[in-house]
C-alpha cells in the first residue's frame, strides 16, 4: 500500500466510530484494556519485561525505543502484543497510551506499509509524524469522543479531564481540535449521537449508595432506590448487584411478577389474573434505611423495576410492599425472575493514581502526543 502524503483523519475517525460502535457497553472514563483484552491481544507492562529480563525499567524502555509503549506484531501467529510503561505517573495518560497502541493496530499501521511503526526507525520524520497524528486522532476520539464532549453541559478542561479521564494537557488539546474533530465525522455520527445521549444522561446522573453499595442513574436523586439511604456518592470503589423486573415505558411491569402472567392489557395497572399493581411507585411510607417512620403523603413518582424506595422522597414502592421485591440486605434479594440487573460490578476511582518506584520514567504532560 503506498504510503499516505497527509494524515487521513477521515479514515481514522471511522474507524474510531466503528470500534465505539461494536462495543457491547460504553461507560467513561473507557478502560483500553478490556478492549485489549476483547480483541484477545497480547498486552505485558515494563515491569514485568524488566523483573523477566533483571534490567531497569530504563532499559526496557530504551529497548523498546518509547517512554510510553509499543506494540509488535508476529506474522507467524498474526498476533499482536501491547508492552506499556505502568510506572508512569499519571493513570490517564497510560490511558491514552494504550488507545494509542490500539489506534496503530486497528488503522493496521503494522502490516499496510513496507516502511512501518516495526521499523520506526527506518522512517523518516514526516512518515512517523503521519502515523502519529493519525493514531493521536483516533485515541481522543475513542477516549473523548466528540458526539460526547458537545453534549457535556459545561465544556471546560477540568470537566472534559474528570469525565473522560485524560490528563489536563490533552484535556486542552481535546477541546482545542473539538471543532475539527466534527467536521472529519464519520457516516456513523448520527446513530452515535444518539447512543452518547443516553450514555452522558447516565453518566452525569450516575450515583453510588454508601450504605449498600448500588449503582444508580435516576435524575434528582436524593434516596438511594434500593435501601433508602441519604448517603449517595459519585463515585466509589465497591458496587453491589440488585436486580428488578422490566418495564414499559410507562413503569409498568412487561409481565406480571407474581404470577408471570404474558396477558398484560394497555389500559389498567392490575394483573387481571393475580391483581397484582404493576406499576412500581411511591407508596407514601417513609423507608430510611430498613426502617419505618410516620406515614407521609405519597409523592406518585413511578420508580424502576428494581426500587424498593423512591429515589425523591425516601418512601417505600409499590414493589416493595407486595413483597414482589424483597429487603436489599435480605438472602435471596439479588436473585429475581423476569429481571433486569441495576448495575455493572466494575468501577473505577475518580483520582490519579500514583506509583511509587525506583525505576519510575517521568514524563512531563508536556510531552504527550495529544
Amino acid at each position: 500500500m503506498i504510503f499516505p502524503r497527509n494524515p487521513r483523519y477521515k479514515y481514522a475517525s471511522e474507524i474510531a466510530d466503528s470500534l465505539l460502535e461494536h462495543l457491547e457497553t460504553i461507560s467513561f472514563p473507557i478502560d483500553p484494556l478490556e478492549i485489549i483484552h476483547k480483541y484477545k491481544w497480547g498486552v505485558i507492562t515494563y515491569s514485568e519485561l524488566a523483573r523477566e529480563n533483571s534490567i531497569s525499567i530504563q532499559t526496557v524502555a530504551k529497548a523498546c525505543q518509547s517512554n510510553d509503549a509499543y506494540v509488535t506484531f508476529d506474522e507467524e501467529s498474526e498476533t499482536y502484543t501491547i508492552a506499556y510503561n505502568d510506572t508512569v505517573f499519571s493513570r490517564n495518560r497510560i490511558r491514552f497510551t494504550l488507545m494509542h497502541e490500539i489506534g496503530h493496530i486497528l488503522l493496521n499501521h503494522l502490516i499496510d506499509f513496507d516502511e512501518t511503526i516495526l521499523t520506526r526507525n527506518s522512517l523518516t520524520a514526516d512518515k512517523y509524524k503521519i502515523l502519529e497524528n493519525e493514531t493521536n486522532h483516533f485515541a481522543r476520539n475513542v477516549l473523548a469522543p466528540v458526539y460526547a464532549v458537545k453534549q457535556l453541559p459545561t465544556i471546560s478542561e477540568n470537566h472534559v479531564s474528570s469525565f473522560f479521564g485524560l490528563t489536563p494537557i490533552a484535556a486542552k488539546v481535546r477541546i482545542q481540535l473539538l471543532q475539527q474533530d466534527w467536521i472529519n465525522k464519520s457516516l456513523q455520527s448520527n446513530l452515535l449521537i444518539t447512543k452518547f445521549k443516553a450514555i452522558i444522561f447516565d453518566t452525569l446522573n450516575m450515583k453510588i449508595c454508601g450504605s449498600c453499595y448500588c449503582k444508580f442513574s435516576l435524575p434528582n436523586s436524593k434516596y438511594c432506590p434500593i435501601c433508602g439511604s441519604k448517603k449517595l456518592l459519585k463515585r466509589g470503589y465497591r458496587i453491589m448487584k440488585y436486580e428488578g423486573y422490566s418495564l414499559d415505558n410507562n413503569g409498568k411491569a412487561l409481565i406480571c411478577p407474581r404470577c408471570n402472567n404474558e396477558d398484560i392489557h394497555a389500559k389498567g395497572e392490575y394483573c387481571p389474573v393475580c391483581g397484582l399493581m404493576l406499576v412500581n411507585r411511591c407508596t407514601g411510607y417513609k423507608f430510611i434505611d430498613s426502617s419505618y417512620e410516620d406515614e407521609s403523603v405519597p409523592c406518585g413518582t413511578i420508580v424502576p423495576g428494581y426500587a424498593r424506595c423512591c429515589h425523591i422522597c425516601g418512601c417505600s414502592t409499590t414493589y416493595y410492599e407486595s413483597g414482589i421485591l424483597p429487603a436489599w440486605d435480605e438472602k435471596g434479594s439479588h436473585s429475581l425472575p423476569n429481571h433486569t440487573s441495576t448495575s455493572r460490578l466494575v468501577i473505577v476511582p475518580n483520582r490519579e493514581t500514583k506509583v511509587v518506584n525506583s525505576n519510575v520514567v517521568e514524563i512531563s504532560d508536556d510531552d504527550l502526543p495529544f
